[in-house]
Order: C-alpha cells, then structure tokens, then sequence
C-alpha cells in the first residue's frame, strides 16, 4: 500500500510526498544512507585533490575557507546544518573532518594553535588538544609562526624600496636651502679671514634658480618664497659688500660687480619652504602638482620592554629573573618629507645673520593667534557670558588634511636584547640601520635614555668605513611624550617651591587646595597627574584674568576679539 501511494506521488512529480512512504521501507533507508555516504565521500575526495584549497594555504582567512566549504561539500553541509550550529562551530567540525582524511588541510588547527600559544598554553596543553585533533602540535605551531611572522615586516622594507626610488629619481629638485647652507665657504678677504666677521662668506648661487626683485619668488615651479616680513629683508640689505655697514658684509665673485648679485646672494639665504597646503581638502606637493604627494616616507621608533619571571621556588640555580627586551614599530609618515634634505648643514651657525633665527613677524602673529584660540576655549569653556560663543575647534595650519589621517604602524617585533648593554645596543642599531633607505638619515623615535645609548652605540662605531656600519641612517629623537614629561619637570623646577604652601596663587598651594596630594615632584612618575594639575591651573589663571579684564572694562558684553586682545595683553 505504501509503494502504491509513493508511486501516484512520484506520478505527479511530487517526490518530497513520496519520501515518507518509502522511507518505512528499510531496504530503501539503507539505499538512500549508502548512496549519501558515496556522494559525502565523493566531495571529500575531490575536496583533497584540489591543490587551491583555502584549507591548506597558511595565507586563507578563516571566511574564505568557510565560503570554500559551502561549495564543495554541499551534501555534508546541508547534513550538519540541521544540527543547529553556527557558523564558527560549523567550521570547527569542517576542520576536524578534512584534518583526519588529510593532514595538510590544517588551517583551522594551526589558527586554534596560535591561539593557544598566544594566550601562554603549556605544553601538555598542546598535546592533548592535537590528540584531540583539534591543534597541531607544539613544534608545528611553531614553525607556523616562523613562517607567518617571515614576511611581517614587507610593509616596511616595501616603504624603503620606494623612497630609495624616489631619492634616485631625484623627483624633487627644491633641496636648496641645505644646500645652499653647505656651500657656504669662509674665505680669505683680502689675504685675510676675520673669525668675528661675515667676510668671505660666499654662498652659491645656484643655476636653476633666478630671482625676481619684484615679488622675491622663483621663476623655478614658485617652490620657494622668501622670508615673508620687510623687516628681514631690509636688514638684509643694509649689509652690503665687502667694505660696507663697518667691514661686514656678503662678497661676491660672480663678475656682476653691482648690487644685483649681492641682493641674489641675500635673498638665497632666506629661503623657506612655501605653505604646501592651499586649502583644507586641497593639498599641494613640494613640486606644485595636485594630488603627487608623497607618502613612501616613514620613521621608526623603540622602547624597552621588562618582563619578570618569578620562579615558584626559589633555589640556588633558578631565581627569580628580569627580562630586559625592546620593541620596536615603524610609523608612516603622513606629512611628506622626502623633498626636505638629510644632510647636516655646513655653514657655521655663529657667521650666519641673527635674523635667520628669529621668528618673523607672520609666525609671530600665528603664535598669537594660536594663544588666543586657546584662551578663548577655556573662556567658553567656564564663563557662563561666553558660552554661546563658537570657537574653533581646530587651529588651523598647512597641514590639517593629512594629520586627519589615520597613522599607518607596522610592528617590527619584540627583540631579546637589552638596551643597557653596548653589545645589544649596537644590535639595536644595526636592526634598525636596515630599514633605512640607503644614503638617508631619518629618526629613531625613543625616550631620553635609549636616545643617549643609541648614541654610544654609534660612537663606538664610528671609526667603521660605510654609512650603514657606522649606523649614520638613524638619527635618535626623543619622542612626544618624553618631550611633554621634560617641558613639565623643567615647569615645576621653575615655579613650584614647597616653601610656598601659605601663599596663595602658587602653585604649591593650588595643589594643597586642589587635593593632588599623588603629585610628586618626580613627575615620571605621576605624569597623568602632573598633566591634569597643569590644565586645572592654567584655566584657572586665565579665567581669574578674564573676570579682572571685565571688571577693568566695566562691561560683560564686550566682544570675543576685545576680550581676547585684552587678555593677550594682560599676559
């Protein structure tokens, strides 16, 4: 009867109502297991023959594997999915399944066992795990790692290649100002050289550049415009030849024999990069075209990493042990770089005109600005009469669109060296010299110390006969926050004294009152707190000077540009 009743349904095409009555048939039951089990056992087979397998590629992710699965093994996938598991559960038994018929399809396995590393497994941990077959073991975890952590840093060494390139191709053409430092030559003046005066002085000028008197700029691409304040410029003229302004002067031996070639000399030496950001979102490269900047460049930086290990009981061979190790990233540059000079200037600071380091009026009025900005902020910020006002959220400057990228690091690993050693040092540097392009010098980002023993690693090779022996390709810097924990320890040594607990408006006394007892005076450590103290206070003094300034002008409704005017003042 129900063979008959399959029959009319396998009649009408309708097979899903005809499964049911077949099914009570047990020779059919086993037919349709048996021919399951061909097909599952067909997909497998066809699954370890194929050598594009995202299972058996160390370099797969664990979706595209799990994508792969759904296609080639339909009928096992369409059989465990019924069971209710998600997807990462799916995969897992996948693994298990294609693991035991092959061994080399191992990718969840090996991804599982680099967790168990990651998270300090212990030994027997891994074998019970691999018996299980659910990791590899300990030593083909660890070859995994090798393998994988072989190319970790292309990244990096794919940065020095193009910046190589870049350096080769000579792409920019505007390293004028070094060089024309460089070129710089003191010269015998009238058989004579006067080390207190500016005789003999010949700067270079060079051929692809020609200046035009009426608006000071380049007829090469305008990269280059000059110091933009009259005042340098007309001290600048007032030093004349050879003879004039008392003897001091610039001399020239380029045949011209008027004021042409002395003013060309002059204004070559004031030289300055021209603002490389027009507009927010439109950016300009150092060689005048949209869109060509360049973004090959890059800095390193390291740091020290201690890590103790306490030994469970303590005996004469097993102690407890300090772990000193560095750590080491390297940091794309977002602001090109590569357009300014490496080379260390030639020319001798003290024959060079004192205008040349002294900011000019326009940065002068930038830092003003930047002053009021500020000022303004913390006057919105807890002055009930200004908190209407808008302030800008940003200080402007030339180059806010690339700063609002995001930083691109490349970890370049934890290294079983110590800093403190000279030995290590060196390997330190020599690690580092081999990131660096070649012929380039660029900076190695540290705290103050590593800096200092960076330096006596290089000292100590500084008899070698190559640039990169000799470790010239890093230049150690002290990096930002270091930099911010110096400028608040010289801070405190200037104005805070104990002595002045009693007298209000110290800082010793702000501190009492402001209850930063934490706060030492060691500010390495408590440098969050110093940092915090530090904001409190200055808003404070500039709020306190902000009420004195209304009380003074005898209105609370005057504008935000007076008021911040007023307050520049008053500082």
């Amino acid at each position: 009867m129900s063979l008959q009743k399959a029959a009319k349904y396998i009649a009408l095409s309708q097979h899903k109502k005809a499964l049911p009555s077949l099914m009570k048939k047990k020779s059919f039951k086993s037919a349709c297991i048996s021919e399951m089990m061909k097909i599952m056992a067909r997909e497998l087979h066809e699954v370890k023959r194929d050598k594009q397998c995202p299972l058996s590629n160390e370099n797969s992710n664990l979706h595209e594997a799990f994508s792969y699965v759904q296609n080639k093994l339909p009928m096992l996938y369409s059989f465990l999915s019924t069971s209710g598991l998600d997807e990462s559960a799916l995969l897992l038994v996948f693994g298990i399944i294609l693991y035991s018929s092959k061994k080399q399809l191992n990718l969840v396995q090996s991804v599982i066992g680099i967790m168990l590393w990651l998270s300090g497994a212990k030994r027997e941990m891994f074998d019970q795990m691999h018996r299980w077959g659910l990791s590899l073991s300990i030593s083909t975890v660890l070859s995994a790692i090798d393998r994988s952590r072989n190319k970790f840093d292309i990244k990096v060494t794919n940065w020095k290649v193009a910046w190589e390139s870049l350096t080769t191709a000579d792409s920019y053409e505007n390293d004028v100002q070094i060089e024309l430092m460089e070129d710089l030559q003191i010269g015998d003046s009238d058989g004579e050289n006067n080390e207190n005066s500016f005789e003999g002085i010949q700067p270079k000028q060079p051929d692809n550049i020609s200046m035009t008197e009426e608006n000071g700029r380049t007829n090469d691409n305008d990269n280059w415009i000059l110091a933009d304040n009259d005042e340098q410029q007309d001290a600048l003229k007032n030093i004349g030849p050879s003879g004039d302004n008392g003897g001091h002067g610039w001399t020239e031996d380029n045949g011209d024999g008027g004021d042409n070639g002395n003013k060309q000399q002059q204004n070559a030496l004031l030289l300055l990069p021209e603002a490389m950001v027009v507009e927010e979102n439109v950016t300009v490269g150092p060689s005048g075209d949209n869109n060509e900047i360049d973004t090959s460049t890059f800095s390193l930086c390291f740091d020290n990493v201690n890590i103790k290990t306490i030994a469970r009981h303590e005996t004469t061979t097993k102690r407890n042990k300090m772990h000193n190790m560095i750590q080491a990233f390297a940091s794309k540059d977002r602001i090109p770089v590569s357009h300014l000079s490496t080379k260390t200037p030639g020319a001798d600071s003290f024959l060079m005109p004192v205008d040349t380091f002294l900011p000019s009026k326009t940065e002068m009025e930038s830092i003003k600005d930047e002053y009021k900005t500020m000022i303004q902020r913390i006057i919105v910020q807890h002055v009930d009469d200004f908190r209407d006002i808008k302030v800008a959220d940003h200080i402007y400057h030339p180059y806010m669109a690339q700063s609002k990228k995001k930083s691109e690091i490349v970890p370049l690993g934890v290294y079983d060296l110590d800093e403190s050693t000279i030995h290590d040092a060196i390997k330190i540097g020599e690690i580092m010299q081999s990131y660096v392009p070649k012929n380039i010098t660029i900076p190695l980002f540290g705290d103050g110390l590593s800096c200092e023993r960076i330096n006596d690693a290089q000292n100590s090779r500084i008899s070698e006969t190559t640039f990169c022996d000799r470790l010239e390709g890093i230049e150690p810097a002290i990096s930002e926050w270091h930099k911010r924990l110096l400028f608040i320890q010289d801070l405190f040594k200037e104005l805070f004294n104990g002595s002045s607990l009693t007298e209000a408006g110290t800082l010793c006394h702000a501190k009492n009152m402001l209850g930063f007892r934490n706060l030492k005076s060691d500010i390495s450590q408590s440098f969050n707190q110093a940092t915090e103290f530090i904001d409190i206070v200055t808003s404070a003094y500039v709020v306190a000077c902000a009420k004195e300034a209304l009380e003074r002008v005898g209105s609370q409704q005057q504008s935000q540009k007076r008021l911040s005017s007023l307050l520049w003042q008053k500082f």
